[in-house]
């Protein structure tokens, strides 16, 4: 009847309607997603009508998540840098996200680093303000006057003479991890986890010397633990459109709650430190609670965070590396010995007749170059950094050593302002342009280096962001090292393989200590 040819035909518009939202919907999802991310300046259209853009790396989106989430990513740089482009481009990742860069020349990273203008890219780094939670500040990642601030007030904790007094910190807990760790090792002949060990070493050092807070080894194992999750998420955020169902996933709520441990002790430092008597001044933690730019509490618990992890994995696993190399070269190994029993026994000699002591271990050449050639061939912060161009940027195609750039337009490629340019360690590091041999552990290329070598080795980064806390790092690294190495012998029992997430680090490494 009329009523059943009505509710057909009704049927049948709201179907048309159903088809017509959906079509809307997907053609809407193909304009976002592949509209361009930012509004181009006069200049920049100007500039794009002469110049190309760097060409994109030679892999599908999808490719490229893949590699970039493999266990050690850093293979996926050097592979692009083999292929000979001074910059690659990514594909995009999200809808609106900003034009993505790779530089594998250290003269532009250099460049892109020095310049004042360029800050840290909030599209990457904003993914880890989640971890420490409350506000979307910390020193690392954030730019502005709130972080200028924060550093200017935090430098004078990593002065020389602060140095000094946590490396003597450094000192003290090296001695009592080998009498109470170490040797039990020694004696049974069993082989040692030296990775994991100078984890919790590290961060037991951070935590005294910077916070003036005594931590056992339950509350460091339980830290190191609850971060590595915590972590894990944040890197797993940069999935495209993960965060949307980041909800269902049991492992994103149990980064959530690994987040809000670390943060809980983190408070229990703070509130340690308010119970003191008498606390050091200039300290890490001092000028932290004193700094009047923080707007809240939260502010100085995520700058109390970022000090605590930046301060001790970087140092551990560039010990660990070192330690492997050394047990992979017995020749280095026992000429290294050798001068530091050479200095050692100069040091006594010269303090027993002068009554003071000029020379230390840790300041023998042979060591510096060990520990460089280390850093060199396995640069913890791989990765390197990640910038947000203020200006476009012009960049000469070379092709190679014998390549005149010219006036055409052809040998120049453009990088637009607004988009984010990634200046990776890896594959500067094991670039045969800047060093021969580059993947063979040759510790005196540094005796006399070229100045291709010394411009393109940047552990600690360049510029207004480049480690604030580097001084420290090295002393810390010839003091913990000179130590190991004096009376000790490491061989390699098994070799294990590399993980890079944040940090590049020794995974399954396990070496034999032996008294040397």
């Amino acid at each position: 009847g009329p009523g059943m040819k009505m509710e057909i035909q009704d049927l049948i518009d709201l179907d048309c309607s159903y088809s017509i939202l959906l079509f809307l919907l997907c053609l809407g999802f193909f304009l976002l997603y592949y509209l361009p991310s930012y509004h181009k300046s006069k200049s920049t259209a100007k500039n794009e009508a002469k110049y190309k853009y760097p060409p994109c790396t030679p892999f599908t989106r999808w490719e490229e998540l893949r590699l970039m989430f493999a266990e050690d990513p850093t293979n996926f740089l050097v592979q692009l840098a083999s292929y000979g482009e001074e910059v690659f481009r990514y594909r995009r990742l999200r809808p609106f996200a900003p034009m993505m860069f790779e530089v594998f020349d250290a003269d532009i990273q250099r460049k892109i680093l020095n310049d004042k203008s360029a800050t840290k890219a909030q599209e990457i780094y904003g993914l880890y303000y989640k971890i420490h939670g409350g506000s979307n500040y910390n020193i690392f990642c954030s730019n502005g006057s709130k972080w200028f601030h924060a550093r200017k007030a935090i430098a004078p904790a990593f002065s020389s003479q602060h140095v000094r007094r946590m490396n003597a910190v450094a000192a003290g807990q090296i001695d009592k991890w080998m009498k109470e760790k170490m040797l039990p090792y020694v004696d049974e002949q069993k082989p040692m986890d030296i990775t994991s060990e100078m984890l919790k070493l590290t961060l037991s050092v951070i935590v005294e010397a910077a916070f003036e807070y005594k931590i056992t080894e339950t509350q460091a194992e339980f830290f190191l633990e609850e971060l590595h999750l915590a972590l894990l998420e944040a890197a797993y955020s940069m999935i495209p459109h993960r965060k949307y169902i980041a909800w269902m996933l049991s492992s994103s709520r149990r980064a959530d709650l690994a987040s809000k441990r670390i943060m809980a002790f983190c408070k229990t430092i703070m509130e340690s430190y308010k119970n003191l008597e008498s606390p050091l001044k200039g300290t890490v933690m001092d000028c932290i609670m004193n700094n009047p730019s923080y707007e809240n509490e939260d502010e100085k618990l995520a700058d109390m965070f970022v000090m605590l992890v930046g301060g001790h994995d970087t140092t551990a696993y560039t010990i660990s590396w070192t330690l492997l190399e050394l047990a992979k070269h017995p020749n280095h190994q026992a000429s290294l010995r050798s001068k530091l029993k050479d200095v050692t026994s100069s040091s006594s000699s010269s303090s027993s007749s002068s009554g003071s002591n000029h020379h230390h271990p840790h300041d023998t050449e042979e060591l510096h170059h060990i520990i460089k050639e280390s850093m060199r061939l396995h640069p913890v912060a791989a990765w390197g950094t990640c910038r947000t161009i203020a200006s476009d940027l012009i960049i000469p195609r070379r092709r190679g050593d014998n390549h005149k750039a010219s006036c055409s337009s052809d040998d120049y490629v453009m990088i637009p302002k607004g988009s984010i340019v990634n200046c990776s360690i890896m594959p500067l590091s094991r670039n045969e342009t800047y060093f021969q041999h580059p993947h063979s552990f040759i510790p005196s290329r540094w005796i006399n280096p070229t100045k291709q070598m010394k411009e393109s080795f940047m552990p600690f980064l360049i510029g207004k962001r480049n480690c604030i806390g580097q001084s420290l790092a090295n002393s810390t690294l010839r003091t913990v090292i000179s130590k190991l190495c004096m009376d000790y012998n490491f061989t390699v029992s098994e070799e294990g393989t590399a993980r890079c997430f944040f940090t590049l680090a020794p995974k399954g490494m396990k070496l034999l200590v032996t008294k040397a």
